[in-house]
């Protein structure tokens, strides 16, 4: 069966489920494989719980007999992932709107959110839900574009090389933004110049194609990649747009002042977040939305899943930014968590994962950051944080407490629960972190 005919069986149903726990209700079940698990063999599961096809590339995990019996809902394919990707790039083609891509080291999904409420206010826009922005979630964002949506967003990210070039093969952007390039991943990319090569992957495609290139040009790397391709772009970031950040010291939230005057309200907690706004006004402005719906848009935006999130308990405000930590994030987070006002600060910290052989080197740079006479308690968590804080000798200061893990951290702050405190919870998603939030809220 080619992929014209399996599209034509996609087409029948409600669209792609990958897992038997959602609703199957006339889906399209694609049966994937896992390190430990292959979906084929919930086949005959998913076709009872109404899908209307299956897809699955292992029959020989299916019971006797099940697949004569049902051959006319079970697609057989050689490798049921590529068939999915295949199926994305086909069903991407039938679509002649704008499709802007968005990667970078920090503030991808945060960026990507920001547009999405910005271009809403004009556009039925279909963007990557949550962070699912890798070789699956591309695909599933993809599949998700329905004849209603006249725009598209959609988030790429990597962890190693190509992995850029290969979303871009099936999304194949007309537009893009490359937010920042860190260092982040080290495992997969080898060094920062990896970095620098896999992020400018999307440039790249955008350059074969014709497409166009939103970019920070106070940011010396990625106007340095641009050059470097003879490229040009559209150009946003405080200089672009003579902007500046309000400071009040009755809100922890920031506030932007462009050139013209107009100011721009967020519900946003850090500095850092500043070129995220400024993109979104910026593809705002280049694709027709007026600027009074742009930033009512930027300011009705509340983050959540633990992105610049600032929120109050009891008697505690509390700064959580523990959805994904390398070293450019946690440095930021740290510099706008001193910048606020607060007296009892309290910094929880968690480990940057996937840094490789220079994890010991990164995590010490981010302890040399911290002045404990600015905080009455560090609390690190990790053995990369644990190791650092050995090695340099910064956990001999009596503030210092260093944990094996967020459990062991947990244990403690049920006994020892802060009050009156600013802190800030900043981690690798993978540290759970998130764990302890509602341990500071009382």
């Amino acid at each position: 069966m080619d992929i014209a005919e399996i599209y034509s069986r996609f087409l029948e149903t409600s669209g792609v489920v990958t897992d038997t726990r959602k609703n199957l209700e006339n889906a399209f079940f694609v049966a994937l494989k896992g390190d430990r698990f292959n979906a084929s063999s919930f086949v005959p599961d998913a076709l009872e719980k109404g899908a209307g096809y299956a897809l699955a590339d292992t029959p020989e995990l299916f019971p006797a007999g099940f697949a004569e019996k049902h051959g006319d809902r079970i697609i057989i394919v050689d490798d049921a992932l590529e068939c999915l990707q295949e199926l994305a790039r086909f069903h991407r083609r039938q679509f002649d709107i704008p499709v802007l891509a968005v990667t970078g080291t920090n503030g991808k999904t945060t960026t990507k959110e920001l547009l999405n409420a910005v271009l809403s206010r004009k556009y039925n826009v279909l963007a990557t839900f949550g962070n699912l922005n890798n070789h699956i979630g591309v695909p599933l964002t993809l599949l998700s574009i329905r004849k209603e949506h006249d725009f598209a967003i959609v988030e790429m990210g990597a962890s190693s090389k190509g992995e850029i070039a290969f979303s871009c093969g099936l999304a194949e952007p007309t537009c893009g933004i490359i937010t920042n390039v860190g260092v982040a991943h080290l495992q997969g990319f080898g060094s920062f110049d990896g970095v620098v090569s896999a992020k400018g992957e999307l440039y790249d495609y955008l350059k074969e194609h014709g497409g166009t290139v939103y970019y920070n040009s106070d940011d010396a790397v990625l106007q340095g990649m641009l050059e470097s391709r003879e490229m040009l772009g559209v150009a946003y970031g405080m200089k672009a747009d003579s902007a500046e950040i309000i400071r009040r010291k009755s809100s922890p939230f920031m506030e932007i002042m462009l050139g013209n005057g107009d100011e721009i309200r967020t519900s946003l907690v850090g500095d850092y977040n500043i070129n995220n706004v400024l993109a979104a006004v910026s593809v705002g402005i280049s694709f027709g939305v007026s600027t009074s719906d742009i930033y009512g848009a930027i300011g009705d935006y509340v983050p959540s899943n633990g992105r610049s999130q600032f929120a109050e308990g009891l008697t505690n405000r509390i700064v959580i930014d523990a959805y994904n930590a390398n070293p450019s994030s946690m440095a930021a987070s740290l510099r706008n968590f001193f910048s606020l006002e607060g007296d009892n600060r309290i910094l929880i910290l968690g480990d940057m994962l996937e840094l490789g052989d220079q994890s010991l080197e990164e995590h010490e740079k981010i302890l040399s950051m911290i002045d404990p006479d600015k905080c009455v308690q560090c609390y690190l968590v990790g053995k990369e944080f644990g190791k650092a804080a050995l090695e340099s000798g910064f956990s001999k200061d009596g503030k210092v407490r260093l944990f094996s893990d967020s459990s062991a951290l947990a244990g403690f702050l049920e006994e020892n629960r802060p009050e009156n405190a600013l802190i800030l919870i900043k981690g690798s998603n993978g540290v759970r972190l998130d764990k302890i939030f509602d341990l500071v809220k009382s």
